[in-house]
């Protein structure tokens, strides 16, 4: 082979290997987070007549248009980035957006756009047409198998809620079992709508009970808006979610919001602080012996930036700042992010 030959070939193996993708993180880190996010109405402007999204039209009495859509975008983005201003996060569960074509703007944002997020869309009858979702970071996770759970009652089901979002997936070669939930809400009151949240807690509860009866040691992060505090009844007796600590028996859920919670800590303010968006784990995740996967610190984290807020001047707090109902207040959302980091030990 002449020396020209040979330079051709050694080219086109330099030039191969720049086309063929890199199966390699794309940067090293010592932790992943993972986050939940309620956006509070994440819509985009364009009209689906099979959704109720007057509300989020320009024709609206408070108008919705692509400047403020934007800048929804750009808030959301801003608040997932300052959960992990350095590596940004992992996982990222998401509640209330309306459609993929909200998901691929948001991980299209300046914020966001060099995560190379990825994204599941879950599939409900909602008829607000809102939704929950998963961004991952494709470079650390792999999602394996996505599931729906529906949640709906039968004598509701004229009303059908949001389903339960299941992924499972690989973060760092570990087999990792997601659930993103939003729970039916209060809008009736507490007492009135309290059975359609059990019930969303008993279909949860025969999942992961089914995967600790099929899986050693299963890896399982259950993120949501719950519309219920951790001590309510569909968390702490039905799903059975209690501290690390806890004296009581048979508790194979952790709540990574409860300890806050019961130092006043919440995620949303309405009357008071509530707890409503939570985390919880495993037993596996709070065991670096299992695996190399565990919970930073035994519990989890509320992003409470102080750009995320307006101070309540009739309440003598400060509360989320949202982007509106009956005015247009141009803020972030009536939640906080909460998060847990999940640290990788040897």
């Amino acid at each position: 082979m002449n020396k020209k030959n040979v330079f051709l070939l050694l080219l086109s193996v330099v030039l191969l290997s720049l086309m063929i993708p890199s199966c390699t993180n794309p940067e090293k880190t010592d932790h992943f987070t993972v986050m939940f996010y309620n956006t509070e109405n994440l819509y985009d402007t364009i009209d689906d007549p099979n959704k109720r999204d007057e509300e989020f039209l320009p024709a609206f009495k408070v108008p919705w248009n692509t400047e403020r859509y934007q800048r929804k975008l750009e808030n959301i983005a801003k608040a997932i980035r300052a959960v992990d201003s350095l590596s940004l996060p992992v996982i990222v569960g998401l509640a209330e957006v309306e459609n993929e074509q909200v998901l691929e703007d948001l991980i299209n944002t300046n914020d966001l756009k060099d995560a190379s997020y990825m994204r599941i869309l879950g599939k409900g009858e909602d008829k607000r047409g809102i939704h929950v979702a998963l961004l991952y970071r494709s470079g650390f996770f792999q999602p394996l198998y996505v599931k729906n759970y529906d949640v709906t009652q039968k004598k509701n089901k004229d009303h059908p809620t949001r389903p339960i979002l299941y992924v499972k997936g690989l973060l760092n070669q570990d087999s990792v079992h997601i659930f993103v939930n939003h729970w039916p809400s209060r809008w009736l009151g507490k007492g009135k709508t309290e059975r359609a949240r059990v019930h969303a807690a008993f279909v949860l509860k025969r999942a992961t009970d089914s995967l600790f009866q099929c899986v050693q040691n299963p890896n399982i992060i259950i993120m949501g808006d719950f519309n219920d505090n951790p001590i309510d009844p569909s968390l702490l007796s039905y799903l059975n979610a209690d501290l690390p600590e806890t004296s009581r028996k048979n508790v194979r859920l952790y709540n990574m919001q409860m300890q806050d919670f019961y130092q006043g800590v919440g995620s949303l303010f309405f009357k008071q602080w509530d707890m409503f968006d939570q985390i919880i784990v495993s037993p596996s995740l709070l065991d670096s012996t299992q695996n190399q996967l565990r919970v930073e610190n035994n519990k989890g984290e509320v992003l409470r930036a102080q750009w995320l807020m307006y101070f309540d001047k009739s309440r003598k707090t400060w509360r989320p700042n949202r982007t509106k109902s009956r005015t247009y207040y141009g803020g972030y959302s009536d939640h906080l992010p909460v998060y847990i980091r999940l640290r990788l030990e040897e």
